[in-house]
């Protein structure tokens, strides 16, 4: 049995996985609504494409006053991500430390445009890397050299937005609000998996 911790959202909603607001919360927010609007690029991982171009060209920046455990913060989001589980986008793993049974959540804060495509050219070269080095000793010693965002642990997470700001949760579109909290439930939910997991 593997006991899976879950996020619970604004007091109402369960996720597993992610919750996102910023620039890839835009951009699932515009696939959306435009790709059935396209005469290209409709379905797949490639219906995505032209909203990441738009929304790269265009993503205006929201201030966040940022409450993690008691500890306030006040950053401009690009992109803030919170993690329960290892996965991030089908295939990136952020940080190789994340647990989806330590009773706390990972927040990944990208304040600069630069610092969230920069993760995402680290992370495909850790893609690489990975053929290359099996062992995942290259993997975890670049999560420990290369920092593209501002990191945190925490049983809770408060987010107040100066405009409102659009949300996605495990993969699928949220709401756009200026307020979001996220408290994580250790063990939540029990999982049978094949050991070892």
């Amino acid at each position: 049995d593997y006991p899976l911790d879950l996020g619970l959202l604004d007091g109402e909603r369960d996720l597993a996985d992610a919750f996102t607001v910023g620039y890839d919360a835009d951009v699932l927010k515009d696939r959306n609504a435009m790709r059935a609007k396209r005469p290209l690029f409709k379905r797949g991982i490639e219906s995505y494409l032209p909203s990441m171009v738009k929304e790269a060209l265009f993503y205006t920046k929201a201030t966040a006053d940022i409450d993690i455990d008691g500890r306030a913060m006040r950053a401009k989001i690009y992109n803030l991500v919170v993690k329960n589980t290892r996965m991030y986008a089908g295939s990136f793993v952020l940080n190789g430390r994340i647990r989806g049974n330590d009773g706390k959540l990972d927040v990944f804060l990208f304040e600069q445009g630069q610092q969230y495509w920069s993760e995402i050219g680290t992370q495909l070269t850790k893609k690489v890397t990975v053929v290359a080095d099996p062992t995942g000793f290259s993997e975890e010693l670049m999560d420990i050299i290369v920092r593209n965002y501002r990191d945190f642990q925490a049983r809770s997470v408060g987010i107040t937005l100066s405009r409102p700001t659009s949300s996605q949760v495990d993969g699928e579109q949220y709401r756009t609000a200026d307020r979001y909290t996220i408290t994580c439930i250790k063990g939540a939910l029990t999982l049978k998996v094949p050991y070892p997991y």
